[in-house]
C-alpha cells in the first residue's frame, strides 16, 4: 500500500519545492510519498473556492502514484468546501483526463466532488 503524507508547513513545502514562489496570501499544501526508492510530491494551493494543482514531481512510469497524489489533493480541497480544481500541467494530461478533468482555455478543470467519484460513476 502507498501512503500519502500531507504537508502544510511552509518550511517543509519550501524544501519539497525549492525555488517555488510562495505568495503570502495563498494557502499551500502538498502530498508526498516514497515508492520504489523514489520520492514523489504534488504541490497545490487553495484560493477561495478553487484548488490549483501547481507542481507534480512524479514519474510517468508510475501512474498509480500520480493518481494517488491527485486524488489526495482533490480530497483535501473537497473536505474544505472547495468545489473547483484547475491544473495547467500538460505533461500529466492523460492522468488528468482519466480522472475526469476537461480541457478548456489552456487548462484542465473539474468539479472536485465529480472528480473524486471517478469516471466509472459518470453517466
Amino acid at each position: 500500500m502507498i501512503k500519502f503524507e500531507c504537508v502544510t508547513e511552509l518550511s517543509e513545502l519550501q524544501c519539497l519545492f525549492p525555488g517555488e514562489p510562495f505568495c503570502d496570501n495563498v494557502r499551500y499544501a502538498a502530498y508526498k510519498t516514497e515508492y520504489g526508492g523514489n520520492d514523489f510530491s504534488l504541490l497545490f494551493s487553495l484560493n477561495g473556492n478553487i484548488c490549483i494543482l501547481e507542481r507534480i514531481k512524479s514519474d510517468k512510469n508510475e501512474p498509480s502514484v500520480t493518481d494517488g497524489l491527485l486524488r489526495s489533493a482533490l480530497d483535501f480541497a473537497f473536505r474544505r468546501g472547495v468545489d473547483t480544481a484547475v491544473c495547467s500541467l500538460f505533461e500529466f494530461s492523460d492522468e488528468l483526463i482519466s480522472l475526469g478533468f476537461t480541457q478548456k482555455d489552456g487548462a484542465f478543470s473539474g468539479n472536485t466532488a465529480e472528480l473524486l467519484q471517478g469516471s466509472c460513476c459518470k453517466h
